[in-house]
């Protein structure tokens, strides 16, 4: 009979059974008689159905380490970044005002606690 066809007891031993251990059904040698079967009448290309539809593959293009940015994107940017300054500039100044003001108000908490301290050396 066919290897991976039903058995002569009528249960085909797929998922979804009552039983769903497989190995009831069906040996190790029949499953690989099974597998051989579906290789041949397929000529091995079983598996094409885990490859990119054709249309939707990307061709291979050289990284450019540059973002493409949207039209819209830019304009939100340009609304609050000055025009002729580079971002990793302004990202960086950004940066810097941020620790600034971080060490201010540290300084600042530590003066307000100095204050509360009453004992004097």
């Amino acid at each position: 009979g066919d290897a991976c066809g039903p058995r002569g007891d009528g249960r085909e031993g797929m998922a979804g059974d009552d039983d769903d251990d497989i190995s009831v059904y069906i040996t190790e040698t029949e499953f690989v008689e099974c597998m051989y079967e579906v290789i041949d009448r397929t000529r091995g290309y079983t598996r094409t159905y885990l490859l990119p539809m054709p249309g939707t593959r990307v061709k291979w293009e050289e990284p450019t380490f540059k973002p493409s940015l949207s039209q819209k994107s830019m304009h939100l940017a340009s609304r609050t970044r000055p025009p002729n300054m580079p971002n990793h500039e302004i990202l960086y100044n950004s940066a810097a005002d941020t620790s600034a003001k971080i060490e201010r108000l540290k300084q600042e908490l530590e003066e307000q606690e100095m204050k509360l301290c009453t004992f004097e050396p």
